[in-house]
């Protein structure tokens, strides 16, 4: 993956098969398709609780399930759909030299097979930003990723060497490269 920041947009490209799958998952799982209903309420916590984390009903809690709550998951929504814009855009090539720029340094080997690439409009950053959140927050809630002793175990030894198992490799390379893109938007856009 390579990304590249332009002026009035930003491009994530040379994306292989499993990274473009990754991206074009994006929207979906940041809509909960996959996780429990006990996972997707993580997205929206009550906002008062009681000492074991139970929801209290008060009138302002009733308040928030009436007029805030719906706001939050419209916006949500509007997030996922301009995410879902921009990976329809999307495009694919055999040939990803064509995606170099008169000044870029071409390397001597280029990989094989497909490539995508994604362009997205600076105004859609805060849009991506929150879609990845969203599906980071769910994947840790379903699968306990952020704090997960394999995450360190699997940057030390890599998943060939390791006790973890082929799907959970799966999951913390999917969440790690969600958490990679996070990073980049923050340190280039996001000041």
């Amino acid at each position: 993956m390579r990304f590249t920041l332009k002026e009035d947009e930003w491009v994530l490209d040379f994306l292989n098969t499993a990274e473009w799958y990754f991206i074009y998952e994006l929207p979906g799982l940041a809509s909960g398709e996959g996780f429990s209903d006990e996972v997707k309420k993580v997205l929206f916590p009550p906002p008062i609780v009681d000492k074991e984390g139970k929801p209290v009903s008060t009138e302002e809690t009733e308040d928030w399930e009436e007029f805030v709550l719906p706001d939050i998951e419209d916006g949500f929504a509007r997030d996922r759909a301009v995410v879902s814009l921009d990976i329809d855009a999307a495009e694919k090539t055999e040939n990803p030299e064509e995606w170099f720029e008169e000044d870029d340094e071409v390397p001597e080997v280029m990989p094989d097979g497909p490539m995508w690439r994604v362009v997205v409009d600076m105004d859609h950053t805060e849009q991506w930003y929150s879609t990845l959140n969203q599906t980071r927050i769910m994947m840790n809630k379903a699968h306990g990723l952020a704090d997960d002793d394999a995450r360190f175990f699997m940057s030390l030894f890599g998943p060939d060497n390791s006790p973890v198992s082929q799907e959970k490799a799966l999951l913390l390379a999917q969440y790690e490269f969600y958490c990679v893109i996070q990073n980049v938007l923050v340190e280039n856009l996001m000041n």
